[in-house]
């Protein structure tokens, strides 16, 4: 079918030899969302390209397509010396305001930077009339900091000024406003520019611009820097509103920023690139660029060393940036050849790059142990390569670091591990080369760490287990299981137990009468750490597991034990956050028997059998029935909200739903009528938001300093959304009851994935979506006494092990079990 020639759509891309498999990948963007009804005329203007980038560029062909490589070199030598380029910015920015000079023929043309896609037929944009305006594009959304630059700088108005990737030119308005000269003129004024050819045309084209939806230009970078911790690069609450308003309908997605998609293939939007990309011409040259750019991230590395015994067992991973990749991988044990017996497959994310890891293992028994020497070593594809520690293998990356263990020694020799007998002066020998070390490369105060350990070894108590429950809160699982071990000390005295806190809140002030407290990050916690036995946590803060840096005392750390006791029941898949590979854990403790075996059945935990114990919390132990007139209103955080203003989480729809559920008349009534009073307590993450919440009834009051376990005591009624406190109730047998207003929001978005548990299949309580079915459901359980319906009291006699107040024995007895 012939097209008539008003219906070709005429389209510019401007490159450099480096960008054009870019472009190559937004024209295939435009094939896959183009109509028959139109021809697309695609230019690419170049001052260079190769001939094999030209021919690759001649092969995109359609029957309504058609592409035109245009050397434009004799326009640029005119103007050439009147143009500066700075960072990333390139002088082919400039190409675009020559497109009218160059394509005298079309009236109008539509410019596309090449470092875009298309998801929506172009057409619409360039049928689209804008009158006598010498060009169209899409206002840029920024933050205070462009604002401060664009108003006072090139003193325009910020809700005018437009980004420059996706312009549509009215070729003769742009002649008849001589837009062209103006920006020659313009350059001679302004010397610093930020963005040169977008102010530059922004300022030649002031008050002759048509302004297209937004979604017309989706600038990528403003997704990444609304998450950044500095404040002054988000959004506005107005203009973020916008732009999440037009996530839904994105037509041009613009890789905006210096972060590109074809470089980190893990970022939100990269894989509609490589959907595009796989299909165009371009593509093996694009896989091959990005394999090159990132070919560091492939690696083999040493992840832990564990010890059976006689018998050494080292964990190993190798990374590949292919999923089908096809490389041959050995490791040798005193020339006897091995091949990897591959126990865990897993995809995860390094430098936001996806990375496929492939996890195995080499055991090496006493017999294969030679009393001399033992050489290990890896090849792919028959080449020796050199391995890398990961950071809990007790070694690290100096030339002279070193691991004593069980008569043997461990350090690199070249591309090999090497393994053999250690006696007190050849470890002495290896310690004064490693210390000399340490002080060349300016290690100053890991020497003076590691002369402490030495000095100090023979000082400290023996058995030392250091006990945490937050930094600066106890009352958790750990305080619990720390006062049973000091009140059973008699039966357990290879774990001796100390408290670590820090001195600047009550509950230091308050266990500190009972002895055996430890200030967090003290020189006592220091020393103590060194030269503990182990850790036992409810959190994994890092000041908690890792007081002092790692890196040079790795082999000194190693002895120590590392218990995760949990501080809620895992109801989810948060192994990305909790893991063995995470954190080194040598015992996981849980309290369910679904949530032990979805933790022993998920190996991206890490945490099989050996590890993982269903023992029961020790904090239940502790649980009393004090039921009180009080409803506890308890919701959890929002991994998108924790970090925002005040201004943005007022606008949010988690404040405006829990605060109209707070202020809601009938509810307030519900409670005045029957005598009850409510708390309302928000997550730790979402503390600072507090006095958001003005409550009208003097019965709800928000208190987020009270202990929990006074809540799970005095409570008669618990309402959250997904917190992991409802099982706290249901192991008190009261009734829960779920307020899950953004359920399918809410696990798209937070730090972890839906697990085993299903709130309608497994959950205590009733799962409610609107403020009327919530305060419908809270009346029927007043009606009832708050007695829970049988069908959820039978699933928390299934759901629960244990219920004998034996908790922190059982967890006790496991810690006695393990060794290093």
């Amino acid at each position: 079918m012939e097209v008539k020639k008003n219906n070709h759509i005429p389209i510019v891309f401007a490159t450099n030899e480096n960008y054009a498999p870019y472009a190559g990948v937004c024209i295939q963007s435009i094939i896959e969302n183009s109509s028959n009804k139109y021809f697309y005329d695609i230019y690419v203007f170049h001052v260079g390209l190769t001939d094999k980038t030209i021919s690759l560029f001649n092969k995109i062909k359609t029957q309504n397509l058609s592409v035109s490589c245009v050397n434009i070199s004799k326009y640029i030598s005119k103007i050439k010396c009147k143009l500066y380029s700075h960072s990333y910015f390139s002088n082919e920015m400039y190409y675009r305001i020559l497109i009218p000079d160059v394509l005298p023929q079309y009236d109008k043309i539509l410019y596309l930077d090449c470092d875009m896609i298309v998801l929506s037929d172009v057409a619409e944009l360039y049928k689209t009339d804008i009158g006598e305006n010498c060009i169209g594009a899409c206002r840029n959304l920024m933050h205070s900091k462009m604002i401060k630059y664009v108003s006072e700088t090139l003193n325009l108005e910020p809700k005018k000024y437009i980004n420059s990737g996706m312009i549509l030119i009215n070729c003769k308005q742009f002649k008849i406003q001589k837009v062209k000269s103006k920006i020659f003129n313009l350059i001679e004024s302004f010397k610093n520019l930020s963005y040169p050819d977008q102010d530059l045309i922004n300022l030649a084209c002031k008050d002759k611009i048509y302004y297209f939806e937004l979604n017309w230009n989706y600038l990528w970078h403003l997704e990444r820097l609304n998450k950044s911790t500095n404040i002054d690069l988000h959004l506005s609450a107005d203009e973020l509103k916008e732009f999440e308003h037009i996530k839904s309908n994105i037509k041009i997605l613009h890789f905006t920023g210096d972060k590109k998609p074809w470089q980190y293939n893990a970022i939100d939007g990269s894989e509609k690139f490589w959907n595009f990309a796989i299909n165009s011409v371009f593509y093996n040259i694009i896989l091959n660029k990005f394999l090159s750019i990132n070919s560091k991230l492939q690696k083999i590395k040493l992840m832990f060393a564990e010890f059976d015994k006689d018998n050494l067992n080292i964990t190993c991973s190798y990374n590949v940036l292919n999923e089908n990749n096809k490389d041959s991988y050995l490791y040798f044990v005193n020339n006897n050849l091995y091949k990897p017996n591959i126990f865990l497959k897993r995809k995860i994310i390094i430098n936001d790059v996806f990375i496929y890891q492939r996890l195995f293992s080499i055991k090496i028994s006493k017999k294969e142990l030679k009393n001399n020497k033992n050489i290990i070593f890896f090849t792919i594809n028959g080449k020796n390569v050199l391995f890398e520690y990961d950071k809990f293998f007790p070694l690290n990356g100096s030339p002279k670091s070193y691991f004593a263990y069980n008569g043997k020694l461990m350090y690199r020799l070249g591309k090999s591990l090497i393994i053999e007998k250690c006696t007190f002066l050849k470890r002495l020998k290896y310690e004064l080369s490693y210390l000399n070390n340490l002080r060349k490369i300016k290690q100053k105060k890991q020497v003076a760490i590691r002369i402490l350990y030495f000095l100090t070894k023979k000082l400290v108590p023996k058995n030392i287990w250091l006990i945490s429950d937050r930094p600066n809160v106890a009352g958790d699982n750990g305080e619990a299981l720390f006062k049973f071990l000091r009140h059973n000390n008699k039966n357990y005295k290879k774990i001796n137990p100390y408290f670590v806190i820090s001195k600047n809140c009550d509950d230091y002030k308050r266990l500190k009468k009972d002895g055996h407290i430890i200030r967090l990050s003290s020189l006592k916690h220091k020393i103590f750490a060194l030269h503990c036995n182990g850790k036992a946590v409810s959190q994994t803060d890092k000041e908690l597991y890792d007081v002092i840096e790692r890196n040079y005392l790795k082999d000194l750390l190693y002895k120590e034990n590392r218990v995760f006791l949990q501080h809620g029941i895992t109801k989810d898949d948060v192994s990305s956050l909790y893991s063995k590979f995470n954190h080194n854990f040598n015992m996981f403790v849980t309290a369910s028997i679904p949530e032990y075996e979805s933790i022993i059945s998920n190996k991206n935990y890490g945490c099989g059998k050996s590890i993982t114990k269903l023992t029961g919390f020790p904090r239940h132990d502790l649980l009393e029935n004090k039921e009180e007139n009080l409803i506890i209103i308890n919701p959890t955080w929002r991994l998108n909200l924790w970090k925002q203003t005040e201004d943005e989480f007022i606008k949010s729809d988690y404040f405006e739903k829990w605060n109209s559920f707070l202020n809601n008349n009938e509810f307030n009534l519900l409670l005045t009528k029957n005598n009850l009073k409510a708390i309302f307590v928000l997550h730790n993450n979402m503390n600072q938001f507090s006095h958001c919440f003005k409550l009208s009834n003097d019965n709800i009051k928000i208190n987020n300093n009270i202990k929990f376990s006074n809540l799970f005591s005095m409570g008669c009624m618990y309402i959250t959304d997904y917190s992991s406190n409802a099982f706290e109730f249901a192991y008190l047998r009261k009734p829960v009851c779920y307020f899950q207003f953004d359920s399918n929001e809410f696990f798209e978005k937070h730090s972890y994935n839906k697990g085993y548990y299903d709130y309608e299949e497994n959950g205590f309580g009733k799962v409610t979506k609107t403020i009327t079915s919530l305060i419908q459901e809270i009346n029927n359980l007043v009606n009832n006494d708050f007695i829970i319906d049988d069908k959820y009291a039978e699933r928390i006699d299934k759901f629960f092990k244990f219920s004998d107040k034996n908790n922190s024995k059982r967890v006790a007895d496991e810690m006695l079990k393990l060794k290093r």
